[in-house]
């Protein structure tokens, strides 16, 4: 603003620009308002969402600078946002502050990039439209913005950043216009607020609140017009957004662990030589040098870089990493377990269940963990233990293949090495029933005691003594057979049998697979291990 707080001759098109209706400029000349209080309320309007007509109802009888000193602005002072709107001396004003979008802001908040990697952006000589796009691109590449900041900081454009991803610009632009879109009041949600003294970032408050509450921005401004300050509602949603968060930070934990695993069962998978002239990964290892270059303390960053350099063949270096993200932080899990797995490779097996312990310690004994303890313990020579961590790990996550392939793998091995194990071993949904009679196999049949089975599925069991009838009911399903006859009935349907319930040792011994998929379940068997695995479908 001019130095004594007035305002110049606003030009023709002024009001235009900043869409003022007429008959509210009428009414506040009408009221004998001077035109400079005429442009700061229209400049004030446009900042709130409010009408001219709404704003000239709250002067009644006040000063213009009372009603304009109730607005809420970042940094709380009204002049520095409008003096950039207002005309000068020379009739010449800047474009009206739809040119500054909220949104913007809302969207740069909502991809949830840390302050200091926007921040960074900004130092670089990037406006913040063109900081949304390099986030925008980040995410679409899969990439960390960080890594953005770091090229950037060589002296590459935006552009070129951009550009090398091969991402197309409309593609960018589209993704921007749907998170600006999503987390964006209209203005008739905002003029539904009016009355209210609201601050000019609502949008993004109530963006912030119903991205992290998971609710609807609909919601958000339901609950504000009950009466409910924005401030009230972060305190009350601040326990959900907190949980939601925990939860998709363990969701993001677990899958970076298991690419971690996969990554270095590739990478020590037996007859494969490092992949030293690989130029995907060296772009890979490149990119993430860069990275660490613009945060060293980027520990998730280091792990993945030791594991592209195990792949390279830079075994030693690779090891060095680890080491670095260990003495920085001695419960990092990403580096326990990738430290456990290279020690283990190098015969380290002592060195690897130190590093197994100290990981259960921090988070219990997941399946990532409870696989590579079973290939220590095998490689130990400690098979019946390497098989309890498995079968442990498959209880977990029963549907996990590469678990329930690895179990019969070891069942398969402690055969042939005469360890004792039972000769048919059966799961159902990760868990192995208490039998008290032992499975047996007839006609390629596995007969399985009733009760036990039964209970591990689920279904009720009637057994009528006088016919020696059984009757299994789960839900609307339900089974009968007789002991010793090949016939049953399935939902009232005849089904003839391969091999009828028997007695055996005071035991009813019913065909597992017959019962199970009859109750809906998939049955699977695994020749080379005998063992037997059902799944609810």
């Amino acid at each position: 603003m001019p130095p004594d707080g007035k305002v110049g001759k606003p030009p023709q098109d002024f009001y235009q620009k900043f869409r003022v209706e007429n008959h509210g400029v009428d009414k506040l000349k009408g009221q004998g308002i001077p035109e400079s209080d005429i442009i700061k309320l229209t400049i004030a309007a446009k900042l709130t969402g409010q009408t001219l007509d709404q704003l000239a109802d709250q002067l009644n009888g006040r000063k213009v600078e009372d009603v304009i000193g109730r607005i809420k602005v970042p940094g709380g002072d009204f002049g520095k946002i409008a003096e950039r709107y207002i005309p000068g001396q020379n009739g010449q004003g800047s474009s009206p502050p739809e040119d500054v979008d909220v949104r913007t802001e809302s969207a740069i908040r909502s991809a949830g990039v840390d302050d200091k990697i926007v921040g960074e952006m900004l130092k670089a000589g990037l406006d913040k439209d063109k900081a949304l796009r390099m986030i925008v691109s980040a995410q679409m590449s899969k990439r960390d913005p960080s890594d953005f900041v770091g090229e950037l900081s060589q002296g590459k454009s935006w552009t070129q950043v951009i550009g090398a991803r091969g991402l197309k610009r409309s593609e960018i632009e589209a993704k921007i216009r749907e998170m600006k879109g999503g987390l964006t009041l209209t203005a008739e949600e905002r003029r539904e607020l009016s009355g209210r003294t609201m601050p000019i970032d609502i949008d993004i408050k109530v963006a912030a609140l119903a991205k992290t509450s998971g609710k609807n921005p609909r919601d958000i401004i339901d609950l504000v017009k009950q009466g409910k300050s924005l401030d009230r509602l972060v305190t009350e949603l601040r326990a959900d957004a907190l949980r939601m968060k925990e939860e998709q930070a363990k969701a993001e934990a677990t899958k970076v662990e298991r690419e971690i695993e996969e990554e270095a069962a590739r990478a020590g998978a037996p007859g494969q030589a490092p992949l030293a002239n690989s130029q995907e990964l060296k772009i890979h290892e490149a990119d993430l040098r860069t990275r660490l270059g613009a945060n060293p303390a980027d520990h998730l960053g280091r792990v993945r870089l030791a594991q592209v350099l195990t792949r390279l063949g830079k075994v030693q270096e690779a090891s060095a990493n680890l080491r670095q993200v260990l003495e920085s932080d001695p419960t990092n899990t990403h580096a326990l377990m990738a430290m456990a797995r290279r020690l283990k490779e190098s015969g380290d097996l002592t060195g690897s269940r130190e590093h197994l312990d100290r990981l259960n310690l921090v988070q219990g004994e997941s399946t990532v963990v409870l696989s590579l303890k079973s290939e220590v313990l095998e490689n130990e020579g400690k098979v019946e233990e390497a098989i309890s961590a498995i079968e442990k790990a498959v209880s977990q996550d029963p549907r996990a293949a590469h678990l329930r392939q690895r179990l019969s793998t070891l069942y398969h091995q402690a055969q042939k090495q005469g360890v004792p194990v039972e000769e048919i071993k059966v799961f159902v949904e990760g868990q192995k029933p208490k039998f008290d009679v032992l499975p047996v196999i007839e006609n390629s049949r596995t007969l399985v005691p009733l009760r036990a089975m039964a209970e591990a599925v689920g279904a009720e069991v009637n057994w009528d003594a006088a016919t020696q009838t059984i009757t299994l009911v789960k839900g609307e399903r339900r089974i009968s057979m007789a002991v010793n006859s090949d016939q049953a009935e399935v939902g009232g349907q005849k089904i003839k049998l391969d091999v009828a319930a028997k007695i055996k040792d005071g035991r009813t011994m019913v065909p597992l697979r017959f019962v199970g998929e009859a109750l809906d379940a998939e049955v699977t068997w695994d020749g080379d291990s005998k063992m037997i695995t059902v799944l609810e479908k």
